[in-house]
């Protein structure tokens, strides 16, 4: 157990509570720390890519219908697998969310099994790519992105050892349909903005996208930011 001040922007839980920014988290299918059963329910079936995001669609339809809030008021983060998590609930449930902020995403899952964790892809889907390929495009947010209606913010750093190139793809196809989209790339950093300097960035842009007002990410943009890059190595968590 460590302790952490939770102000960065992959897991803002003090960062925008401090900006009257509520922040929601909950412990979905394959999350840690809830028994073994919910860590491994991901891989039962076909749940991977898609049991824990109906589990979330379930849980903002419920706090809208308690009137904690409003559709209009609810927005969406994670990095890694929560961008990952970001851009398949977007995709899936594509008017839930006013805003988006995938970071650091597994967009691909072709991509990943060829260049990363094909043994742990495989066992969470059940089936290797050439079994099921369709299977592995209903999973992958990429292959979904022409549905996303929701204003979307993507963090990724030009190192990262998920290709930013997927993320250059997924934001085009995003903004092919019309949608408001930026596209932020950190220079130098791997996966996770761990420069101080682009956390303060990111951090100002994050609490834009997700203030009270929920203002939208403005027109379809790509952005490539230029810091000190003292950002870990690439293929660093």
């Amino acid at each position: 157990m460590a302790n952490e001040f939770a102000t960065e922007v992959e897991m803002p839980l003090n960062l925008l509570p401090n900006f009257g920014i509520p922040v929601l988290v909950v412990a979905l299918a394959g999350r840690e720390g809830y028994g073994p059963r919910l860590y491994r329910s991901q891989a039962d079936g076909e749940n991977f890519g898609h049991i824990d995001i109906l589990e979330g669609e379930e849980i903002m339809a419920e706090i809208v219908r308690q009137g904690w809030t409003t559709s209009g008021q609810v927005g969406v983060t994670g990095c890694s697998y929560g961008g990952y998590y970001t851009g398949q609930i977007i995709a899936r449930f594509p008017h839930v969310f006013a805003a988006a902020n995938p970071q650091c995403s597994l967009l691909d899952a072709f991509t990943e099994w060829q260049l990363g964790y094909s043994s742990l892809l495989s066992y969470l889907v059940g089936q290797t790519p050439m079994e099921n390929p369709s299977r592995y495009a209903q999973i992958s947010p990429l292959y979904n992105a022409d549905r996303i209606r929701t204003p979307t913010m993507l963090f990724h750093g030009a190192e990262d050892f998920l290709q930013i190139d997927v993320a250059r793809n997924f934001h085009d196809v995003i903004a092919a349909s019309g949608v408001e989209v930026n596209l932020y790339e950190f220079e130098g950093i791997g996966h996770s903005l761990f420069d101080p300097e682009y956390q303060r960035i990111a951090a100002q842009l994050q609490i834009r996208v997700f203030s009270p007002a929920f203002g939208t990410p403005g027109r379809a943009e790509l952005k490539v930011l230029e810091g000190t890059g003292r950002g870990r190595s690439r293929g660093s968590a």
